[in-house]
């Protein structure tokens, strides 16, 4: 008989300044899997992918206004810290919004002064992850679906799941 060929080698870990991109749903993708800490519609959380509970998803980078640059992944903030609440998110199952505590001047004028962002694409079928003022917008709702180990953060409406890069 043969020897059976090696496994695949694991995807990389996150990493700190990595990005978010949306990709095809697999159910033993550990790249896949975060933890809220929060409470669905009440308490904010941060959200830490499963693969590296040190990193957290970071609203702001280095206090500047979101540019439509992928959010990233930094060490997570102490409790009290700017950086903290950064990185302090609120998730609401009933409208899918993942949105920052943190408020900051409006990408678009037109929303105003102050804005909260949230987790969203820019169009059906893109796989960018992005910040974007918060306009309850179909490209800003997702499910988040418990699975052993953590949960899967997948698109509403379309296939796709949010992983950490």
């Amino acid at each position: 008989t043969m020897p059976s060929p090696p496994p695949p080698p694991a995807p990389p870990a996150p990493k700190v300044d990595g990005g978010l991109q949306i990709a095809e749903c697999k159910s033993d993708e550990l790249a896949q899997l975060w933890v809220y800490s929060g409470e669905d519609g009440g308490e904010a959380g941060m959200l830490r992918p499963q693969s590296n509970g040190s990193l957290c998803l970071d609203a702001l980078q280095s206090g500047l206004i979101p540019t439509q640059l992928p959010i990233r992944l930094r060490e997570c903030g102490a409790t009290g810290s700017a950086q903290h609440a950064q990185q302090l998110w609120h998730f609401d199952s009933t409208s899918g919004v993942i949105s920052s505590v943190v408020e900051a001047p409006c990408l678009k004028k037109t929303h105003g002064l102050k804005c909260h962002v949230c987790l969203g694409y820019q169009r059906a079928g893109s796989s960018r992850v992005d910040l974007w003022d918060c306009n309850n917008a179909s490209t800003e709702t997702w499910n988040y679906d418990v699975r052993s180990g953590g949960a899967q953060i997948t698109k509403r409406g379309e296939p796709g799941c949010l992983v950490a890069e």
